[in-house]
């Protein structure tokens, strides 16, 4: 069927119901009597030269169809019919142009369909839904109407389209007649079953999609260049995006409405309603849906660390990292992370480290995690890996078993540990099980074949783990520095009183002699302003200093060495005050209480230098050959499988 409308320049002659009633008789048979009897619709105009339609209003409602029904089913039939602009007046949809236009030229004025040539027009053949539809064209011969005689023969007709499109009608068929194939089968009087009329196939819509606007939305999963040029496979380039605020992300693609079709009845197809996207949904926080006059966008609304959910689909920006793919080689590769906050709600793998400040895991790990002075915090549990927090904090909340935990500048609590080696500042454990611990100051809620050391301990229960014994071990400082300096200090302030006797001595006799003496009295006064010198007193004053210049060098080295040695000996004073300050300080808080002892359990003192890290640079070996020896026979405090302990260091037992 053809696509373009034809576009008619028509007279603006609208006749009223008398002259058009005049101007359809004067065409002699080709019009039929009662044609004005038809009721015309308002998109229906009467023109001097036929019948024109206005396509905008006859789109706007169903009058059209229905005076097209009429004028078929009260035997009329369209002569000199445009069959493209009636399919097109009939199924606006198939030409989205067609309301532009403002006439669309149908055809002459209705005529009879007499029932002698209805006679010629045989059965249709409707195939499917209504899909298409076949005729059978044969040769038809019109009965004569002036002689009744049975003898005279029939004589040979064609078909009429114009007819043949008014008996379709009455047959059902209504929409997608062939018009070239049925008029080329009528002009040449072609024979046979032909198809004459198809559906007019509904053509499908186009669903809205998502248009990416951002690079920011695609990771660089590529090895990582590190800053000396070479390659770390372990890294990937940007794993984590970073958006500033405003921008753009994704952009919506609205959907497209498909064009109904129909079938040859003239029923409308559903072409389907196409999929839209709900874009508010893909809004997540830190993001909002903006209507630009370009269309419809997903905006970051804060700068921040741009995550998408593999579940939700949804796009958010916060300023901490949120994770939920977990950490493997597939997924992440080894992490260093800029941001201050890190979330990962997935497992981390053995092998992979994760290094960052703020960091918080929701599964559990396996892996290496180094913080940089922030928090660790684990909801679930740690086995076989490494946590390294040096001035920070780490909090397991569920079970770390044969993992290295150091936090030694920093606090550390686990729930439940076992076959672990922890070295922290402040160490807290609830349950211990057979572990290595290392704190300044720690505390135990059940220890269970563990092998302790701190300064401070606290237990509530502690006994053997298959036949393993406990061993806590009290960190006593030693103090042999401390006596060392103080011997130096205190030899040095004797010897710098025995100097400073033999200065004041020198001091005396060089001020003994009678002129010298004289002069030093005389000096004095000038100085202080008692006595006035003339001019001529001031040069004999000059003459005298000059006498003694020896004299008065000599007493002015003597009194320089003489502060100097009252200056060291009232900063040795003041280094020993220190001392003993410091020396009262690291031996407070050196203490053991074990509130129930139920198994196997030995107390000794381990001697260590004062003011250093405790058992620093050791390996886990090392640590654990360290921490399960049982010391001297004078350095066990206690041994024994029931009763309690309380003991509280005194620098009096250290001597």
């Amino acid at each position: 069927m053809e696509t373009n409308a034809t576009i008619v320049n028509a007279p603006q002659i609208e006749l009223s119901p008398e002259t058009s009633a005049a101007t359809a008789a004067e065409g002699g048979e080709a019009a039929s009597k009662n044609n004005q009897n038809l009721l015309y619709p308002a998109c229906v105009l009467k023109r001097q030269d036929g019948l024109y339609v206005d396509a905008a209003r006859a789109a706007l409602d169903t009058q059209f169809n229905r005076f097209v029904d009429s004028v078929f089913n009260t035997e009329h039939y369209l002569p000199d019919l445009n069959y493209l602009n009636l399919s097109q007046l009939l199924n606006p949809a198939t030409d989205p142009n067609t309301t532009k236009i403002e006439l669309l030229k149908l055809s002459n004025y209705p005529t009879e369909f007499p029932a002698t040539r209805r006679a010629l027009y045989k059965t249709v053949k409707i195939t499917g839904e209504a899909e298409r539809a076949e005729y059978l064209f044969e040769p038809v011969f019109l009965e004569s109407t002036e002689n009744t005689s049975p003898s005279t023969p029939a004589e040979p007709t064609k078909l009429n389209f114009d007819e043949f499109v008014a008996y379709l009608w009455l047959q059902g068929v209504r929409i997608g007649i062939h018009e070239t194939n049925v008029r080329h089968a009528i002009d040449q009087n072609e024979m046979g079953l032909i198809e004459i009329a198809k559906w007019i196939e509904p053509s499908a819509g186009q669903d809205a999609a998502i248009k990416e606007v951002s690079d920011a939305l695609h990771r660089d999963n590529s090895p990582k260049r590190l800053a000396n040029g070479q390659i770390d496979l372990g890294q990937f380039s940007n794993r984590y995006p970073q958006v500033a605020k405003n921008t753009a992300l994704i952009k919506k693609i609205p959907r497209v409405l498909g064009k109904a079709g129909r079938n040859v009845a003239g029923e409308p197809l559903d072409p389907g309603l196409p999929i839209d996207i709900d874009f508010k949904l893909l809004a997540g926080a830190g993001t909002h849906v903006e209507q630009r006059p370009d269309g419809e966008y997903v905006v970051s609304s804060m700068d921040g660390f741009l995550s998408i959910s593999s579940s939700s689909n949804q796009l958010s920006v916060a300023d901490k990292i949120v994770s939920y793919e977990g950490v493997s080689m597939r997924t992440t590769g080894d992490l260093t992370l800029t941001g201050d906050d890190y979330e990962e709600h997935g497992e981390v793998e053995e092998l992979r480290t994760v290094e960052g400040k703020n960091m918080t895991f929701f599964a559990n790990v396996y892996g290496n995690l180094i913080s940089r002075s922030g928090t660790i915090m684990l909801k679930e549990n740690f086995s076989m890996g490494k946590m390294r927090n040096p001035q920070g904090k780490i909090i397991v909340e569920g079970r770390a078993s044969s993992a290295l935990i150091e936090a030694p500048g920093g606090e550390i609590r686990i729930r439940t540990a076992e076959n672990c080696t922890i070295t922290g500042k402040h160490v807290i454990v609830e349950n211990a099980i057979c572990c290595q611990i290392v704190a300044e100051t720690l505390e135990i809620g059940i220890a269970e074949g563990c092998a302790a050391a701190a300064k401070t301990v606290k237990i509530a229960q502690s006994g053997a783990r298959k036949d393993i014994e406990a061993v806590v071990s009290l960190f006593i400082p030693d103090l042999s520095d401390f006596d060392l300096q103080r011997t130096l200090f205190k030899k040095n302030i004797t010897e710098h009183l025995t100097g400073q006797k033999r200065l004041e001595g020198d001091l005396e006799t060089l001020k003994a002699q009678p002129d010298f003496a004289h002069f030093l009295v005389l000096q004095t006064k000038i100085a202080r302003g008692e006595i006035k010198l003339s001019p001529e007193q001031q040069d004999g004053f000059k003459k005298a200093a000059s006498r003694f210049t020896s004299q008065l060098e000599q007493l002015r080295q003597l009194s320089e060495k003489l502060k100097l040695s009252q200056a060291y000996i009232s900063q040795a004073e003041q280094q020993l005050q220190k001392i003993d300050a410091q020396q009262a300080a690291g031996t407070q808080e050196v203490r053991c209480d074990i509130d129930a002892i139920n198994d196997e359990t030995v107390v000794r003192t381990m001697r260590v230098k004062f003011g250093g890290d405790f058992l620093a640079g050791a390996t886990a070996q090392e640590l654990a050959v360290a921490l399960r020896h049982l010391g001297e026979p004078n350095e066990r405090l206690f041994s024994g499988t029931k009763g309690t302990f309380s003991w509280v260091y005194s620098v009096a037992q250290s001597s």
